[in-house]
């Protein structure tokens, strides 16, 4: 392999780390990563990339074909989307990507339409997740909260972080919980009924449950799993790993190879759990895209994204050296980010 150059579509700061997995290969494999956003203070810095481009929004007519055109100026041999939003969009194009050369990491339509949806999510693999309901309104939270003691709540059409909360009458009166940087948010049940009401689109409730919070990074090819990762997050920001201990949680693990097997994933993706006290895991969510945990993974000797690459380019990776640094710790730090708008 001489070199590889790949597009990182709908990046974020978040994609420095995945950049780093690319280009500090383990075969040390010559990659440019160029970098694309419709937004220019979400993109990556320009130092760690090789060309970042401002596109059309993904709702936008124009967003395929512009993408089209940056693969052909900059022969781009891979493309990976790093955002939940457009993994759709990406599945539908795959083939079209692929007849002008280009592979796209993404899994199946099928597979996308149910992992990208909450509630279809929680239809399929009910028996490991919490209890879940749908709420449209104020009494179907009320409903929901006589069955279930400790719930918290997330509005279905939003991605990441955004709109998570907990339902909690004594810390949401916690002055000093207020706009914690990056932590939970917490509301009492009155402000979840409200907010329902004034929202008018479905909310999922969801059972909270205290315990250890435990991430899984995998690729599977063709409903195989193939390699993984894991973490135990000591801390989270923005629901992302920001300490954190390199490990591996059989049963976790267990639910992953068989939601991998029951969808037929091919490509990359990542599992978010709660392991409990009676060291059994609940299954929270399912991101079929690299997540911004991949470059630990990596530095414990991983490399999810990298080996998602030679997989792509034809290369066997059945047979790969991969020793995991277990007990690595995690403590990440943010760089500032200077341009001009």
């Amino acid at each position: 392999m001489k070199s590889v150059n790949v597009l990182l579509t709908c990046s974020s700061l978040h994609a420095v780390g995945i950049i780093d997995c690319l280009k500090n290969n383990p075969d040390n494999v010559p990659v440019k990563v160029f970098v694309t956003n419709c937004n220019v203070a979400d993109l990556p810095p320009d130092k760690c990339c090789d060309g970042t481009f401002i596109v059309p929004k993904i709702n936008d007519e124009g967003y395929i074909p512009y993408l089209m055109q940056l693969c052909r100026i900059n022969a781009i041999d891979i493309i990976f989307p790093t955002s939940s939003l457009e993994l759709d969009l990406m599945a539908r194009y795959k083939d079209v990507f692929e007849d002008n050369g280009v592979k796209v990491s993404v899994s199946s339509l099928e597979s996308v339409l149910i992992a990208g949806d909450k509630i279809k999510t929680w239809q399929r693999f009910k028996k490991y997740m919490p209890q879940q309901a749908v709420a449209m309104n104020a009494l179907d939270v009320l409903e929901f909260s006589h069955k279930v003691p400790n719930i918290c709540c997330k509005p279905v059409s939003l991605c990441g972080g955004k709109g998570f909360a907990v339902v909690d009458e004594e810390k949401c009166t916690d002055v000093s919980l207020f706009h914690g940087y990056g932590k939970k948010h917490y509301i009492s049940l009155w402000q979840l009924c409200k907010a329902v009401e004034k929202y008018q689109q479905q909310m999922i409730l969801q059972e909270y449950q205290n315990g250890v919070d435990f991430s899984i990074l995998a690729l599977a090819v063709n409903g195989q799993l193939m390699y993984c990762c894991g973490n135990y997050a000591t801390k989270l920001e923005f629901g992302s790993t920001v300490e954190g201990e390199i490990g591996m949680h059989p049963y976790a693990k267990e639910i992953a190879q068989k939601v991998i097997e029951e969808l037929d994933i091919d490509g990359i993706v990542g599992f978010d759990f709660i392991l409990l006290s009676d060291g059994s895991a609940k299954l929270l969510d399912i991101n079929l895209r690299v997540t911004a945990s991949a470059q630990f993974y990596a530095k414990a000797g991983c490399n999810i994204p990298w080996l998602r690459c030679k997989q792509l380019l034809g290369y066997d990776i059945s047979k790969e050296s991969i020793s995991i640094d277990y007990g690595l710790n995690m403590v990440k730090y943010f760089d500032a980010h200077y341009f001009h708008n």
